[in-house]
């Protein structure tokens, strides 16, 4: 996993490289999201140190956001869908941005599952600073 001053000159590996942090994420914070519907922004020095994965693509997509606030979000959104994981990256993105295709195996969880998509993505939306 690089780091903040190792740019990314790779996307896939930065996109694994943020599936994996955001995995590690939801594995420890899982428990909160069973009791608060969500998963919290944990914002210490090693969880800053694992989202940094995350910074050279919000700083691409020019999203004022804490790197840590995309694994909490990715990995509510995965959990809301009860895929059993974070939302991939890449389909996070491509969501958000707009993208006409999305291949990913978890589309169907997306379309069956819209209204809890929509409504995660909202609650996240609402508490923009």
């Amino acid at each position: 996993m690089k780091n903040e001053s190792q740019p990314y000159t790779d996307f896939r590996e930065m996109y694994r490289d943020i599936d994996f942090a955001a995995e590690a994420y939801y594995n420890e914070y899982f428990h909160a999201y069973k009791t608060d519907g969500r998963f919290p922004e944990v914002y210490t020095l090693e969880q800053t140190k694992r989202a940094s994965s995350a910074i050279q693509l919000l700083q691409l997509l020019e999203w004022e956001w804490n790197p840590v606030r995309l694994l909490a979000l990715l990995s509510t959104v995965g959990a809301a869908l009860g895929i059993g994981r974070p939302i991939p990256v890449y389909d996070f993105c491509s969501m958000i941005e707009g993208a006409a295709l999305i291949g990913s195996p978890y589309v169907d969880y997306y379309i069956e599952k819209k209204d809890i998509l929509i409504a995660t993505l909202e609650m996240f939306a609402n508490e923009e600073p």
